[in-house]
């Protein structure tokens, strides 16, 4: 069995280092409000997250939020069954109200 050299030019290598770099660092610069992952049922003049983070709200009522918020646009009565279950459990866990 005999061994192979293959020969690769240094600045080969060193552009396609300087490459990954390049995308590497322009993918961190994106701001994930400025990035959208998935559908486009989330584009809003006021993003959701940031409503409820300004309003220091809990994880129960920031899902409550974003279903009541998106139901229009991509799960419609599903969205709002979602809603009325966050909220029930706020009432549950806040309120100590039973089903």
């Amino acid at each position: 069995m005999s061994k192979h050299r293959i020969c690769v030019d240094q600045s080969v290598i060193k552009t396609v280092i300087e490459q990954e770099d390049h995308i590497r660092d322009a993918t961190k610069m994106i701001k994930p409000e400025n990035k959208q992952v998935g559908g486009t049922h989330y584009k809003s003049d006021i993003e959701c997250w940031d409503y409820i983070i300004a309003n220091n709200l809990s994880y129960l009522e920031g899902c409550a939020i974003k279903y009541v918020t998106r139901h229009r646009v991509k799960g419609g009565r599903a969205d709002i069954l979602k809603a009325i279950h966050y909220l029930e459990k706020i009432l549950e866990v806040e309120y100590k109200v039973e089903k």
